[in-house]
């Protein structure tokens, strides 16, 4: 018997009418017999036994299984009314305490935003605390957000098993806020909390769980920009043959930019100096310190044989994903022509693309390739509003500090 935290609707509530987006035209405070009456005639439901066509508890689940999950359904009965309290969903996919503090934290996220697209549902009516899965007891939700829908509230949370810790969720006509309502009293999270948990496919266990259910990231395409074309023409192919300057008008970084960004910078002026050896072997150093714009740029010479390199499209679909996974806008067009569908691709959460793009947004002095990465995302709308002047004086300083691909770009841009 589930004993959730919240209390009762007041009886009077059960008299308001269902919503049509509530699955199967449920009403809360029907009586079972007409519940189930409702669940056997609806395609929202699919049966788990042949009991389903005599009694509810324990013989249905959603008949779709968002992110890769089976949601047992369960009906909640006021015992002296006999009247439908809640209806409450459980995953399939329980996990362990001690996976609590980051792996069922990042499942938790990945579900959520599921759940969302499935229901259609807005933004959350708060920010919740997490908790901690070591106080809940056998059979209690913990609640955490509030999400409104077209004519329903659906909240989600934890709740507790002897097999370990489920992802659950309620739902419930939106006219019926009083059990959304007292959902939202959890509202003592901080919003650096939740942008601090890592993608789920970001994980090794959750790569996994995608392989299992099927829902894998796909391989990535082809190389192409086309994604990023717009009417004034295509995006200019950073891959281009660089023009050569004078050979005693040779460059190298500032020693005061971090070592990664030193070696990036420097990878740049000396391959666009036609020294490939030397600029090859910083290139890599940078890409193995995990720059975004050096692995794109690794990926480049893997695909087209670049920079000495001998073709191979393996290492260049790897270094491209791996630039793509840090937010890297050339390497992220490959996975989707819209921000929001190369997230999607790649299993990244809409709070996660936020926080790409705000982290390109506040790179300083001393970040000259998320600048860069801003830039681009600038002039071609990726990610931001369209802002093309700005992306072009954010190369032009680039130049002005030794970066051969920021100055031709801003040239070209201009024109």
């Amino acid at each position: 018997m589930f004993r959730p935290l919240l209390p009762l609707l007041p009886a009077l509530a059960f008299c308001l009418p269902a919503m049509a987006a509530m699955p199967a035209g449920i009403i809360l405070g029907e009586k079972e017999k007409d519940v189930l009456q409702r669940v056997v005639k609806s395609d929202d439901f699919k049966p788990l036994s042949d009991k389903a066509k005599r009694r509810l508890d324990g013989t249905y689940c959603l008949n779709a299984d968002v992110a890769g999950q089976q949601w047992n359904a369960h009906f909640i009965f006021d015992r002296r009314s006999k009247m439908l309290t809640q209806l409450l969903f459980v995953n399939n996919k329980p996990m362990q305490p001690n996976q609590y503090n980051k792996l069922l934290k990042s499942f938790y996220v990945f579900t959520i935003e599921h759940l969302r697209n499935h229901f259609k549902l807005q933004d959350a009516l708060n920010l919740p605390d997490f908790g901690h899965a070591g106080s809940l007891k056998n059979e209690e939700i913990f609640p955490l957000h509030a999400f409104p829908g077209e004519g329903i509230m659906l909240t989600t949370g934890l709740w507790k098993s002897e097999q370990g810790i489920h992802i659950c969720f309620t739902v419930q006509p939106s006219s019926n806020s009083a059990m959304g309502q007292t959902y939202t009293t959890n509202t003592t999270g901080k919003q650096a909390d939740w942008d601090s948990v890592p993608a789920f496919a970001s994980t090794e266990q959750g790569q996994a769980f995608l392989k299992e259910v099927g829902m894998a990231v796909p391989e990535p395409p082809k190389p192409t920009d086309e994604g990023l074309a717009e009417e004034d023409g295509d995006l200019p192919d950073e891959e281009e043959p660089l023009e050569t300057p004078e050979k005693d008008a040779l460059a190298t970084a500032s020693t005061d930019l971090p070592q990664v960004e030193q070696d990036m910078l420097n990878a740049i002026i000396l391959l666009n100096n036609a020294k490939q050896k030397e600029g090859l072997a910083k290139l890599i150093t940078a890409a193995q310190a995990g720059n975004a714009r050096a692995l794109y740029e690794l990926g480049c010479g893997y695909a087209e044989g670049k920079y000495g390199l001998t073709p191979n499209s393996k290492n260049a679909d790897n270094a491209f994903h791996k630039a793509a996974m840090g937010g890297f806008a050339l390497a992220l067009v490959r996975y989707g022509a819209e921000f929001p569908v190369a997230l999607a691709q790649l299993g990244f959460r809409a709070m996660d693309g936020k926080n790409m793009v705000s982290t390109a947004e506040k790179a300083g002095a001393s970040a000259p390739s998320q600048r860069f990465n801003h830039a681009i995302m600038l002039r071609y709308g990726y990610g931001v509003r369209k802002d093309t002047a700005k992306a072009i004086e954010m190369m032009e300083q680039l130049a002005q500090e030794g970066d051969p691909v920021a100055a031709r770009l801003a040239e070209e841009w201009a024109q």
